[in-house]
């Protein structure tokens, strides 16, 4: 996938799913994806006010691997979350009439130690909603990241980008997404079926990234600028503060709540300036 492939990360993917004949049909091809991590270098959390950014996809990165499967349900396992495989019914996914979001999120997050695949399974509901996609057979899905989790380094945008392009193949295979197209895709699997109030600087860095260059975004309307080589010899560190980090979090909608608020205040301000 984009974000710069490396060849030895890569290879050590088609091992880890030749290791699982366990999990898939040997007799069924399996697909899978890659997503990188991001290092913001400038702009960050006001990504959802549309500013001006400039990040960096990381080595590190999420696979999801799926494959057809016959019985009408999705097996999703990922060793991230202690090897924890959950089997949700199809058609608490994709009914015959697509899920409005409320109802989707209330189904997939009800559980907190099961939420986790929201970012996964949400992606079927964005296809089947927005895109008269549905998925009509069950499907297994296999997820392995090497992001770490709450250091900031955006592994829920990682895992959502990878998961929707690799079910998108499955439920939408005549359908082609640009990298922009699947990064607005995946932004709403996490805004609307997640609840995370996330811009969409994680997602297009996972889908519009280029190994060594930071990508140069404009956050609103999602457009990038360009791509701007690092120097020779310049490195870039990102340290660990120690803090969690969590898009979903009280905090970060506080923010994000309190960000446009503001700014709906400072318009106030100056219309009423103005028609004085």
């Amino acid at each position: 996938m984009t974000g710069g492939d490396d060849d030895g990360q890569l290879a050590g993917a088609r091992a880890w799913i030749a290791a699982r004949r366990d999990f898939f049909d040997p007799r069924r091809p399996v697909l899978f994806t890659r997503a990188p991590g991001r290092l913001d270098v400038m702009g960050g959390i006001a990504d959802y006010s549309g500013s001006l950014v400039l990040e960096l996809p990381l080595a590190v990165a999420t696979f999801v691997a799926v494959q057809a499967h016959d019985a009408p349900e999705l097996v999703i396992e990922s060793g991230d979350a202690g090897n924890e495989r959950i089997s949700i019914p199809l058609a608490d996914v994709v009914p015959d009439e697509p899920l409005a979001y409320p109802e989707a999120r209330a189904r997939l997050t009800g559980d907190p130690t099961r939420a986790w695949a929201a970012y996964v399974a949400g992606a079927l509901v964005v296809l089947h909603r927005d895109y008269a996609r549905p998925l009509r057979h069950g499907a297994r899905i296999l997820v392995r990241s090497d992001v770490p989790v709450g250091k900031g380094v955006s592994s829920s945008a990682a895992l959502d980008v990878a998961a929707f392009e690799a079910l998108a193949a499955l439920a939408a295979g005549d359908l082609s997404f640009s990298d922009r197209e699947l990064a607005l895709a995946a932004q709403k699997v996490e805004n609307l079926v997640v609840g995370a109030p996330s811009g969409v600087m994680d997602q297009m860095t996972a889908a519009c990234g280029r190994r060594d260059h930071l990508l140069e975004l404009l956050c609103q309307p999602a457009e990038v600028i360009g791509h701007v080589a690092l120097p020779s010899g310049l490195e870039l560190f990102g340290v660990d503060s120690g803090i969690r980090h969590a898009v979903s979090g009280a905090d970060y909608g506080t923010v994000r709540a309190a960000a446009f608020m503001g700014y709906s205040l400072s318009l106030a301000v100056v219309g009423g300036a103005w028609a004085e």
